[in-house]
Order: structure tokens, then C-alpha cells, then sequence
């Protein structure tokens, strides 16, 4: 302790010598010295600027593609509830699937997503949060399409397929995305060769859905794999 009371003497000492002799005082005397700050160069300005860019070109596509996967789940959520309301009709109906239209009124309101909508409730599921598209002015063109190979249409009657039919439920998709696309009813026609109305809709790829009510996701290319939809021997 003495040491330091000393040394502080010292110090205050030199510094009344240094006023006295018109001499600067020291940088630690706060009351005698102004500390002199030198701003940044314009190089130093331009290595800062170039460092974020380049962290913002690495970091943004990193982030957009988190966001889509954020949408692709929440579509998957989407569709996963669509199929859960397909089976409920089944068990309403002597295990028939939802058809893609009755024969009364193949063309109207006894289309398959309107004939889930009871079960549905809530129609923002039809939506899917990646696409913008309201299928203009016709009614037909949805996010999701319905596996239309599971049924066939000779010009008046559309057949009705039961679970029972179908051998491997966990393996033939229900719907698929469409993103509302013209004729985004169906995911693929039954025509021959099919005609496929799926879409590329997150990170490459799209969601499906299953008669045994679970979903995936799939490249574009796995997915327009028809023994994906063909599932009646």
C-alpha cells in the first residue's frame, strides 16, 4: 500500500513540473490530454462492405431454403390431414375411397375435394403456403391432385374402388401437388401412357400423400413413378 501512495506522488509531482514547464501532460492525465482517435480508411470501409457481401451471397440461400422447408412441412401437414379426412370417408362409405367425381355429377360439385369437405373444415388446407395461384376462374385447379389411375372413366361411369382393392395402401399415393396448375384436379390421368400434372413445388421436389394416410416428400423424377399411383393389380 505504501508503495503505491508513493508512486501516485510521483506521478501527481511530474505532472505539476510538466504544467509548470509548459509541457504536455502525460496520456493517462485525463485533465491535461485529449487522446487523439483516427477514423477508419476508405480501404478498411471497403474490405468491411466486401466481407458482408460475400457473408450475405453464402448465408441467403441458406435461409431461403430453411424457409421452404418450413413450407414444405407445413404443406405436408396439409396434405397429411387431407388424407386422414379421405379415410374417414371410407369408413363412411363401405371403405370406398373418395371418388374423383360421381357419376351424377361428374363435373360439378360431387368432385373428390368437395366431397371432403365435411371432413376438412378448414378450407385453408387446400392451400398450399409455397404457392400464390387461386386457380382463376376454374374451380377444377387445386394445390393437390388426385390420384386419378385409381379409377378409369369410359365416357359415363367412373368406377368405384374400394381399400380392399387397392394391395398396398402405404405405397399408392392419394393426391400429389399440383400448384394449381390447369387440370390440377388429378396428379396424373388414367390415360395411356398417363399424362402428369405434378409440380416441382419445394426444394426440387414434391409432397404425396397415401391412402394409409402418411406422406413424403420426393424429387420430381421419384415421384412421377407410376407404380406410385398404380396400385390395383
Amino acid at each position: 500500500m505504501g508503495r503505491l501512495i508513493r508512486w501516485q506522488i510521483d506521478i501527481r509531482e511530474d505532472q505539476i513540473q510538466a504544467a509548470s514547464k509548459g509541457v504536455p501532460a502525460a496520456p493517462n492525465d485525463k485533465e491535461g490530454w485529449r487522446v487523439h482517435r483516427r477514423g477508419f480508411t476508405l480501404i478498411e470501409l471497403l474490405v468491411v462492405i466486401a466481407i458482408i457481401a460475400i457473408l450475405a451471397a453464402i448465408l441467403f440461400p441458406v435461409f431461403a431454403k430453411a424457409r421452404e422447408k418450413a413450407r414444405q412441412t407445413a404443406c405436408n401437414s396439409n396434405m397429411k390431414q387431407i388424407a386422414t379426412a379421405g379415410r374417414m370417408y371410407s369408413a363412411d362409405y363401405d371403405n370406398h375411397i373418395v371418388p374423383y367425381a360421381l357419376n351424377s355429377d361428374p363435373g360439378g360439385s360431387a368432385a373428390w375435394f368437395n366431397r371432403l369437405e365435411p371432413y376438412v373444415k378448414n378450407k385453408g388446407l387446400w392451400d398450399c403456403p409455397s404457392t400464390s395461384a387461386d386457380g382463376g376462374a376454374s374451380v377444377w385447379n387445386r394445390d393437390y391432385g388426385y390420384n386419378n389411375y385409381m379409377e378409369w372413366f369410359n365416357g359415363f361411369y367412373y368406377r368405384e374402388t374400394t381399400l380392399e382393392e387397392i394391395t398396398t395402401p402405404s405405397d399408392t399415393a392419394f393426391i400429389g401437388e399440383t400448384a394449381c396448375v390447369s387440370r390440377s384436379y388429378m396428379a396424373v390421368s388414367n390415360a395411356n401412357p398417363p399424362v402428369w400434372y405434378l409440380q416441382e413445388v419445394h426444394n426440387g421436389g414434391c409432397n404425396l400423400a397415401f391412402f394409409d394416410g402418411h406422406t413424403k416428400w420426393y424429387t420430381i423424377t421419384d415421384a412421377k413413378n407410376i407404380k406410385l399411383w398404380d396400385g390395383i393389380p
